[in-house]
């Protein structure tokens, strides 16, 4: 059990898009980070307007294969006063919150939406893919249950730009804070009715993930070219 909840945690957090950090939460216009060079780039500078001290934007991905943040960044954040994820991931109550919002509601299975043939290949796959078996997830939210799947589309293993971002911000003697609360982000699985989270899970698993995989590759190639 405690090996399935590490990697529902890890699946979940990767569902993570956005970093920002700085002093100032006004909206005011985003400059480009000429140390990152040309139009392309994943910091940005914000500043003007009537603001003091800069702060600073940062694209990030859900996971990737190189997480190593580059000096321009390292030097944003050393000069930041503190560093906002979309949700304080150092948060020692995250993980629960993460658990009590992962389920389907009115006592829902994934088991009692399929038929029995459908149950089976689901089962087969999560077997093959992650070496367990669909009654340990069978009350979860099907679109969680993708995201398990995640590092199984990966040709490395996932590192973390969140977890980078973090590290660096610690070793600067500087807190980590969240934009968002957990229950927020768990909404957005609870406005997709179950039915559809499954029926696209079940398409997914059937022609084994291959769409995925190539939206996740293309995706990435974008992300490591600063092309976002």
């Amino acid at each position: 059990m405690k090996k399935l909840l590490k990697k529902i945690f890890i699946a979940c957090t990767a569902l993570l898009g956005l970093a920002s950090y700085g002093q100032n939460a006004t909206r005011c216009k985003a400059e480009q980070n000429d140390a990152n060079g040309g139009v392309k780039s994943l910091l940005w500078k914000i500043s003007g307007n009537g603001i003091t001290a800069p702060s600073y934007l940062y694209g990030t991905i859900h996971a990737t294969c190189d997480a190593t943040l580059e000096k321009p960044t390292l030097n944003a954040l050393a000069n930041t006063a503190q560093l906002y994820l979309e949700l304080d991931l150092d948060d020692p109550t995250l993980q629960m919150s993460m658990m009590e919002g992962m389920l389907m509601k009115d006592g829902k299975t994934m088991q009692s939406m399929l038929s029995e043939a459908d149950y089976k290949l689901l089962d087969s796959y999560l077997q093959s893919k992650l070496k367990m078996g669909a009654n340990m997830v069978n009350n979860m939210k099907p679109a969680i249950v993708s995201t398990l799947l995640l590092p199984t589309l990966m040709s490395c293993p996932i590192q973390s730009v969140e977890q980078e971002l973090m590290k660096a911000n610690a070793a600067n003697n500087k807190e980590t804070f969240g934009l968002e609360e957990v229950k927020e982000q768990m909404a957005v699985f609870d406005a997709i009715p179950y039915q559809v989270q499954l029926d696209e899970l079940m398409k997914a698993v059937k022609a084994g993930f291959d769409d995925s995989k190539k939206e996740l590759d293309d995706m990435y190639a974008l992300y490591k070219a600063k092309d976002v």
